[in-house]
């Protein structure tokens, strides 16, 4: 990778994390894994579909 993509995916990981961050912000621990379970079950039900 060059200089430069090594920069920019730097920047992209360092974004996500804190937009993670922010969306997950007063989340317990219990609620954030229920969360990314719903999450995974839409994602499942969407791929039934073969959407993606």
């Amino acid at each position: 990778m060059t200089p430069l993509g090594k920069s920019r995916l730097l920047h992209v990981e360092q974004t996500s994390q804190k937009i993670d961050e922010m969306a997950l912000s007063g989340f317990s621990d219990k609620d954030r894994e229920a969360f990314f379970h719903m999450l995974d079950l839409v994602y499942r039900n969407l791929k039934k579909e073969d959407l993606f």
